[in-house]
């Protein structure tokens, strides 16, 4: 037995050193969890055998191709060991090898299947340098000293070509000795020096790295990048014989463009101090260099240095320059050419080398590009795979001293540049920069038409709103486009939908479930009152009007069901919120988490979900709905539910809906005309779910007159309030208010009753007790608290006399607005959980009720008439003397009688005025429960021990 074993680790180490040694298929796939041979994704290799293939453990066959799944891959092996022997840091010189020409394609989902194609802009393939991935993005000082100096060493034998496909190379650390970065090449001292490699990149993303290509050679050495992402990186395309960058962005990087050749066409410089140090030839056509506008500062420049001498080299072309542009040279160094550029300005020296016949110097450059909301040019994913800058003007706004000047171009015979960085194909009069803007209209049309209608002999089978163009040339002689806004409409002959993630049917039964993109559409476009019902799974709205906001848009009423199970297929299944999820979201990476009581990841959160804006009266109803997501706009009003209401007396009634993780409200009801004040808004069995939210943010703001809360939990409101306007009517009843830490109810005439405030042990050890302040105006006239546990410190405005207080339990610093039937209390411990926690079949958490007598047998309990509600938080109906708080609290009093209880076998049990069941066979039966009613008026039980023995008149027994 053990020389088998034995035998089977030798052989194990065998496979293992053959399978290092020899790989010699075309194709290799890759997963960080895998545990195959690399033959099939199904049988993909590990992340430590990739590391493993590209060392010099490995002979690998020429062009092979790995392709890697999702996940981060880092380096296990220091090519040249022996020159690191000794260096207290040997262990940073670790790297790929590259030793034979290779392709690596990443973008991969995390578990791919056969035939996947591979798309990096949802699944990112890293190759990191953070060995420990402990890095922090936003101090790139902590954590750095073990970050490796390389992530690959190209040492090829002749010069040829490697590529890269979809990678993000992440992470590396400077040296003293200059020589670290992405991809170690050539150079003086490099493994590739007088060879020289050509490395072709597509796709790929370069962050957080103290160089690119490092010690390149700018006798031999290559690079061929399209569409790539240089972010917070330095060192890009330095000192290198051949580089071409097309339509990639360069991000808050330091980029020193140092080549024999070099071509920079469809690039956009953002943030970006940017150097052109020019040796021989330079194309630098279609590109845009931005700055960031601080105060009016220029921080970004163009520094272009020329190094031979010689005829013309330099060829600018169809650039827009927002920095200021700067030429280094002397008499004898070589000028260039300048056509068709936007310049902000340029310096005297620039002036004297250059012609200003086809350019413009501009001040008011930025009228021309998109803007965020610190009003400087806004980089973004405007289509393609790198972020550009969008244009939306194509010409410059008039001036007192000159008319407004176009930025278009001749492309023709001028520059090469066919398409945009984007991939859009330029006109033949075509826009400097890098992006084209072809959305300058003649004129611009609106036409609607039905499912299966046709415009310009196209016909449309789907619901949605498409962007239609058609082609003019226009008085300056470029072309233009006529946009027809074309709405295809749903057919009005149904109302009733059914939606499912995997959906691709009509949406007229489960069965024909509808997708979620047409649910979408549907829900915009649709001309009559609808109803869709929304199975389990994570729904995302959809940019209809190509505004670049997704969001779920609606303006007729309409109701949205969900909890339903994920494979329903029978309409008359019941939904069941409290098992089945069925999200709406605007967390488009899902990858918002909490960290420390806060919420990270938000950077690409949608600002809504729901937008509905009412242009006909009728009421809403969202019931089984998960909310997730959603950050502020500049001024933080808007919502997760955002509604705006102009007709009034409609009912927006949202049940059993969860509101989580987001920086924005839950729900903003907007009422802008007095008819809209009589509308209602009802909240029933809620759950506020919003630990981690910015200061003075609104989880519900409203304007309508009427609001209801009523069986809802709040948990985890940090310094956050709850309130409306001061002239309403809100009533607050069966509610769980649970770390709450600062909590405003503001109302004209405000009823709370039955609620629970609970500041819990963490709370208090960290930010102290919940703070509840009654808030009015000179107007507010009611304000009724009646049946409350409120463990908080209770504060009231100015103009309130003070608050309509009977049977509640208040925390003891409160009591100058206790009443006479109120009670104070310190320690809550005794009869209240500390933590709130979800019941079976309820779907808000809720605080469980432990007792209801205080140690000094002062009972938690108050006439249920006094408030009417006939069931607590969770449903349960409630006792004549109702507890206080949102749990109602069965009392069960075990006390045992001190006699036993004997009856005859046949008879029935009777106790008083308890008539019970009839026994009819002998024996003892403990724990009889007898149901009476107390002093008090609320249920009680005693248990009795029931003897049933046989009857006197028999005497002989059969066993």
């Amino acid at each position: 037995m053990e020389k088998k074993f034995i035998n089977s680790i030798l052989f194990f180490i065998i496979s293992c050193s053959m399978f290092a040694a020899n790989l010699t298929r075309d194709n290799y796939y890759v997963k960080v969890d895998g545990t195959g041979d690399g033959s099939s994704w199904e049988n993909a290799m590990s992340a430590e055998d990739f590391a493993t293939a590209l060392s010099t453990k490995s002979t690998l066959k020429s062009g092979v191709t790995f392709h890697l799944a999702a996940g981060t891959y880092h380096p296990m092996y220091d090519p040249y060991p022996e020159e690191h022997e000794g260096y207290s840091n040997e262990e940073l010189f670790k790297a790929f090898y590259v030793q034979t020409p290779i392709n690596i394609i990443g973008g991969y989902s995390p578990d791919p299947t056969d035939g996947e194609v591979a798309n990096p802009s949802n699944y990112s393939s890293v190759i990191s340098g953070d060995m420990k991935e402990d890095n922090n993005e936003y101090d790139r000082s902590i954590n750095r000293s073990d970050d490796l100096y390389n992530l690959f060493v190209i040492d090829l034998k002749a010069k040829a070509q490697c590529s890269f496909s979809g990678i993000t190379f992440y992470w590396t650390q400077g040296r003293r000795a200059g020589d670290d970065g992405a991809f170690k090449m050539g150079g003086l001292d490099g493994y590739n020096g007088k060879i020289g490699a050509i490395l072709n990149l597509d796709k790929c993303t370069f962050k957080f790295l103290s160089g690119t290509f490092s010690t390149a050679s700018i006798d031999y050495d290559e690079v061929i990048a399209r569409n790539c992402t240089f972010y917070n990186s330095s060192g890009n395309f330095y000192y290198l014989n051949k580089g071409i960058a097309e339509s990639c962005t360069f991000d808050n990087s330091n980029s020193m463009l140092s080549s024999k050749e070099l071509t920079i066409q469809n690039c956009t410089f953002y943030e970006t101090p940017i150097a052109l140090s020019v040796h021989e030839d330079v194309v630098f056509h279609n590109n845009t260099v931005v700055i960031n506008l601080e105060g009016g500062n220029i921080s970004n420049t163009l520094d272009i240095s020329n190094f031979e001498e010689g005829e013309p080299s330099i060829s600018l072309i169809g650039n827009i320059f927002d920095c200021t542009v700067i030429y280094s040279s002397d008499d004898n160094r070589r000028p260039f050419v300048s056509r068709y550029n936007l310049y902000r300005e340029v310096n005297d020296e620039l002036a004297d080398k250059r012609s200003f016949d086809d350019d413009c110097i501009t001040t008011s450059i930025e009228e021309v590009f998109e803007k965020d909301w610190d009003d400087k040019p806004l980089l973004a994913n405007n289509g393609g795979y790198t972020k550009t800058i969008k244009i939306i003007s194509d010409k410059l706004p008039e001036t007192n001293n000159s008319h407004s000047i176009s930025i278009h171009f001749d492309r023709t015979n001028i520059t090469n540049v066919t398409t945009d960085q984007r991939g859009v194909e330029r006109f033949t009069k075509t826009c400097m920069g890098s992006y084209e803007k072809r959305d300058s209209s003649i004129c611009a049309k609106s036409d609607t038409i039905t499912v299966g209608g046709s415009l310009f002999d196209k016909t449309y089978n789907k619901i949605g709103i498409y962007n239609v163009p058609k082609k003019h040339t226009n008085v300056d002689g470029y072309d233009s486009i006529a946009v027809h806004t074309l709405y295809v409409l749903p057919s009005p002959n149904r109302n009733v939908f059914y939606v499912k993630e995997n959906g691709e049917g009509d949406g007229s039964s489960w069965e024909n479930a509808m997708s979620p993109d047409d649910f979408a559409s549907r829900l915009y476009l649709s001309q009559s009152i609808d109803t869709f019902h929304i199975a389990a799974g994570t729904y995302y709205p959809i940019d209809l009007e190509s505004t670049g906001n997704k969001v779920y848009y609606r303006t007729l009423p309409f109701a949205l069901i969900g909890g339903y199970r994920k494979d329903i297929t029978d309409e008359n299944e019941k939904p069941d919120p409290t098992q089945y999820e069925t999200i709406l979201s605007v967390d488009f990476k899902e990858d918002n988490t909490y960290m420390e009581n806060m919420l990270i990841n938000m950077e690409e959160d949608g600002y809504m979900i729901l937008s509905y804006k009412a242009a006909k009266k009728g009421n809403v109803l969202i019931s089984g709905i998960i909310f997730n997501g959603g950050v502020c706009d500049r001024n933080c009003t808007n919502a997760q539910c955002q509604i705006d209401d102009e007709f009034g007396y409609n009912e927006f009634t949202f049940d059993q809906c969860e509101f989580r993780k987001a920086y924005n409200r839950s729900i903003n009801c907007i009422s802008s005309t007095e008819e809209a004040f009589n509308s209602v808004l009802n909240l029933s069995n809620c759950y506020f779910n919003r630990v981690g939210e910015y200061y003075f943010h609104y989880p519900v703001q409203y304007d309508v007159n009427n609001v209801n809360f009523n069986a809802c939990t709040f948990k985890n409101l940090r310094s956050i309030h709850i309130n409306g306007t001061s002239n309403q009517s809100v009533t607050y009843s069966n509610c769980t208010l649970y770390d709450c830490a600062d909590i405003i109810l503001d109302a004209n005439s405000l009823n709370f009753f039955n609620n629970t405030i609970y500041s819990s042990t963490k709370l208090r050890e960290s930010s102290g007790m919940s703070q509840l302040r009654i808030q009015a105006s000179s107007s507010t006239s009611d304000v009724y608290f009646k049946g409350n546990i409120i463990y908080a410190d209770v504060t009231d405005d100015a103009y309130l006399e003070g608050v309509q207080s009977s049977n509640n339990v208040y925390y003891e610093q409160s009591s100058y607005l206790i009443k006479g039937k109120d009670i104070t209390v310190k320690d809550f411990s005794t009869f209240i959980d500390d933590e709130v926690s979800k019941e079976k079949n309820i779907f808000t958490p809720v605080l469980a009720l432990k007792d209801d007598k205080l140690e000094n047998d002062k009972l938690l309990r108050f006439p249920y008439e006094e408030t009417g509600l006939e069931f607590d938080q969770r449903g349960v109906k409630r006792g004549t003397q109702s507890c206080m708080g949102s749990y109602e609290l069965v009392r069960i009093d075990t006390v045992k009688n001190s006699e036993n209880d004997t009856i005859k076998v046949g008879e029935t049990f009777i106790v008083g005025d308890f008539v019970g069941k009839k026994y009819d066979k002998i024996g003892i039966y403990d724990s009889v429960a007898v149901v009476l009613k107390n002093s008090v008026g609320h249920d009680s039980v005693v248990l009795h021990t029931l003897y049933v023995i046989p009857t006197g008149n028999q005497t002989t027994f059969y066993v």
